[in-house]
């Protein structure tokens, strides 16, 4: 048997760099693929199927060898073919948040749950940071705060970096230094004066965790696939810098995961992989060990294996197909 495979996605958060074309590209020529097929939340002639939850009403782009992605976004604002989830056999989900718990409860009662990846439950379970505390013998020194004094506490253990349970990349994370707090643009004053600035601590808390003092050794980006690492990233601050993100002066190079990294993405893997997460990013640090240490998971829009591709100069999107297409015939059974 073939299958006819449906990626979700939203195009206006896209760039050159988004892996989900060559994805879609590699699928189509995959032999055990029949047919791929894109579909927007953007285009408006998809408010049925992801706001109004009808699974009947799927406007999409059916994928060809010259998929790739266009600024304009053109190519997802035609009217092109109908499809209801009945006739699709595997959906991969590669939307970014916002999403509604009414759309995954949506996706959950109208396809086999076997069939999608990642399933929306396992997404939800683990979608939180609060998750890393499921995993906390993997990860630096860790605690959810939920008050001031929990923030101070911890503080006078170590230095923390704090991040809002619900925001995502790197949204509203701070640093605090000998009593000094710090966002992405600098600092902002002692942690005794800001205390109303910790506008988190009146939603879920932060999830604290213990500062790397390595953290200019960079941090890893690892895919894993069917509980197998497709590839690796090192993203490096700039000088001087805490962040190590690219926008901000800092720099990605080719990486290899190494055994402890293994290890930790093989207990993830057993963790998540019956939560049917078959796809999943984490990222590491070094401690104070020199050892890495889990400082990050991310399960939903999994991404960064096209531009590892072109770093490693390796088939990494094939080998991703392949093993999301083994998972799916795994998991099915």
């Amino acid at each position: 048997m073939r299958y006819r495979v449906l990626i979700l996605i939203d195009h206006t958060s896209h760039n050159i760099t988004n892996s989900v074309y060559q994805l879609a590209r590699m699928f189509s020529r995959h032999e055990k693929v029949d047919k791929v097929f894109v579909a927007s939340r953007a285009n408006p002639a998809n408010i049925d199927f992801f706001d109004n939850l009808d699974a009947s009403a799927i406007s999409v782009v059916p994928v060809d060898p010259n998929f790739a992605y266009d600024q304009s976004g053109n190519q997802f604002m035609q009217n092109g073919p109908r499809l209801s989830l009945s006739d699709i056999d595997l959906l991969i989900m590669r939307l970014p948040h916002p999403i509604s718990m009414e759309f995954f409860n949506y996706l959950e009662s109208n396809f086999p749950t076997d069939s999608i990846i990642n399933r929306p439950m396992g997404i939800l379970r683990t979608g939180s940071k609060q998750f890393l505390l499921e995993l906390k013998e993997l990860c630096p020194p860790i605690r959810w705060c939920r008050t001031y004094q929990e923030i101070l506490d911890f503080h006078r253990q170590y230095n923390l970096i704090l991040k809002p349970l619900r925001n995502y990349g790197g949204k509203g994370i701070l640093r605090i230094y000998n009593n000094e707090v710090e966002d992405r643009n600098g600092r902002i004053g002692p942690l005794n004066e800001v205390q109303n600035y910790l506008k988190d601590l009146r939603g879920d808390g932060y999830l604290a965790m213990q500062y790397m003092e390595n953290v200019h050794q960079g941090d890893k980006r690892i895919v894993v696939v069917n509980g197998k690492i497709v590839g690796a990233a090192l993203r490096k601050p700039a000088p001087g810098s805490w962040l190590c993100n690219v926008s901000q002066g800092g720099h990605a190079e080719a990486a290899v995961a190494d055994a402890r990294e293994e290890e930790i993405a093989a207990e993830i893997h057993r963790t998540v992989g019956p939560m049917g997460i078959g796809i999943f990013g984490m990222d590491t640090l070094v401690n104070e060990n020199e050892e890495r240490v889990l400082s990050e998971i991310n399960t939903l829009s999994v991404g960064g294996f096209g531009p590892m591709e072109i770093q490693h100069q390796k088939p990494i999107t094939s080998v991703v197909a392949d093993e999301l297409i083994n998972y799916f015939e795994h998991t099915r059974k």
